[in-house]
């Protein structure tokens, strides 16, 4: 080897040298590690972590030699730690920033390792001083910053109103900076404030103080709240809440702890200070208010009540189709009514609209009355139909030769008379019938017959009239007992 030099890079941020070298009579030259085979003369950069031996191994043909030289890791330097502002804002990060050389290791006290970066957010909560801790194998440096967390300042502190009746709730909205605690006091016992804003109660005239703290200190926020004595409108009293069109109403009223009463009837407004009773004629629906000023003349108190007009419930007509009837047979009942809310009819009990038609079978002589109502007037109309006994028919003379057909069936029930295909049918189908007529008593009744089998119902005795094909000279008669 004839010459050999190492030079540190000054600038680089990981340790690095510069290497050069020069060697004669030398066939192969390796240099380990990291360069490998290498002309007689040259040079190159080096990367280390740790400190390092370059090894050359250099050949001829007539022998091997080996030369060490010693590749030294410099102490970490670091060359800059700072952070835009030193003040700390509780719940905003901190930005720190620094530039390490030759470092294998970073560390920031009390916050974690960093290695590999250039800068890092922290979250201090204190003022607090900050140290930055650069390592290798050679050894270790540190660096301090100084961070400041100033005193809480309270920037809002307000009410929504600055005097309320006793009792009343008012919302208290608050801004603060660095203020690790928010207490509230001076309307009972003192609470933790959480959030901007909340609502509590007055019950008297109070000073309400809000007070920030963090480790640096605490600061205090008053504020006034008047109280005052709550009106109270004791009762409000419309003698007629339903009144007709023109009537006379009067409005009585009982309050406490004001200085001035207003009535006001939907938009009309009128002073009774000095007035228990207020009397007007009614001419429409209104809403009543009394509206009741406190002493300090700023609080309202409002009590609200309704008053209806309503005209008069009528029966404008009323009318039956007849005026008497047979037992069993219908009637139609009519009517209309008007501004009625209930509308009944009696003695049935039964509701009815204000406007349409019924269907009646009255048993015996019956009095109708609608009745109309609402909530202040009723109204009545009556009607009477007289009702007339079923007249007696009495049965028209037939006269048909007898035929006795035998059969044999169970007794049906008294009110039931079966006729089916394994009775009877079987007996009249070879007639070629075309229609039956049978009949009661009381009358006869003559449908078209197409079904093999049906039932009547009744007691009395029951002609079955058979009429052969196309005529009806000759009849066949079954008697039915």
């Amino acid at each position: 080897m004839d010459s050999f030099e190492a030079h540190l890079q000054l600038d680089a941020i990981k340790a690095s040298y510069v290497v050069s070298w020069a060697f004669s009579n030398t066939l192969k030259l390796l240099i380990e590690p990291g360069i490998g085979d290498s002309a007689m003369k040259g040079s190159a950069i080096v990367e280390i972590d740790e400190t390092t031996d370059l090894v050359f191994q250099a050949e001829n043909d007539a022998t091997q030699r080996v030369f060490n030289k010693t590749l030294v890791l410099p102490i970490p330097v670091i060359d800059e730690f700072r952070t835009v502002s030193s003040m700390i804002l509780l719940g905003s990060p901190v930005n720190l920033s620094w530039l390490v050389r030759y470092a294998s290791k970073i560390t920031l006290k009390d916050f974690g390792e960093f290695s590999g970066l250039e800068s890092a957010e922290i979250y201090p909560d204190r003022t607090c001083t900050i140290t930055i801790i650069a390592e290798n194998h050679s050894g270790s440096v540190s660096s301090n910053l100084q961070l400041e967390l100033p005193l809480p300042e309270i920037k809002l502190f307000a009410s929504d109103r600055d005097t309320v009746l006793e009792g009343e709730e008012v919302m208290l909205t608050w801004a603060t900076i660095n203020a690790a605690k928010l207490t509230l006091s001076g309307h009972g016992e003192p609470i933790l404030l959480e959030g901007s804003q909340c609502q509590i109660s007055i019950n008297k005239t109070s000073v309400i103080s809000i007070q920030a703290a963090n480790p640096t200190g605490m600061v205090t926020k008053e504020l006034l709240i008047k109280a005052v004595a709550r009106p109270v409108v004791r009762s409000l009293i419309i003698d007629k809440p339903v009144a007709l069109p023109g009537e006379e109403v009067m409005i009585s009223w009982e309050v406490i702890n004001y200085e001035r009463l207003w009535l006001v009837l939907d938009e009309t407004k009128v002073e009774v200070t000095d007035r228990t009773v207020f009397i007007f004629r009614a001419e429409k629906a209104l809403t009543i208010t009394l509206l009741c000023q406190s002493a300090d003349k700023m609080i309202t108190v409002k009590e609200t009540t309704l008053l209806k007009i309503v005209d008069a419930a009528k029966v404008n007509f009323m009318s039956l189709d007849r005026k008497f009837t047979v037992q069993g047979q219908p009637v139609v009942l009519s009517w209309e009514t008007s501004d009625a809310s209930q509308i009944n009819l009696l003695p049935l009990a039964l509701p009815l609209s204000a406007k349409g038609y019924v269907t009646l079978a009255p048993a015996t002589k019956t009095v109708y009355t609608i009745v109309a109502a609402n909530e202040r007037t009723e109204d009545r109309k009556s009607m009477e139909i007289e009702v007339l006994p079923l007249p007696l028919i009495p049965p028209l003379p037939i006269s048909v030769l007898p035929v006795r057909i035998p059969w044999t069936v169970e007794p049906p029930p008294p009110e039931h008379v079966i006729l089916n295909e394994s009775s009877i049918w079987k007996r009249l189908k070879g007639l070629l019938f075309k229609r039956f007529t049978f009949g009661w008593s009381s009358g006869y009744l003559r449908p078209l017959i197409r079904d093999k089998s049906f039932v009547i119902k009744g007691s009395r005795p029951l002609y079955i009239i058979v009429g052969r094909l196309r005529t009806l000279e000759k009849f066949k008669r079954i008697i039915l007992r």
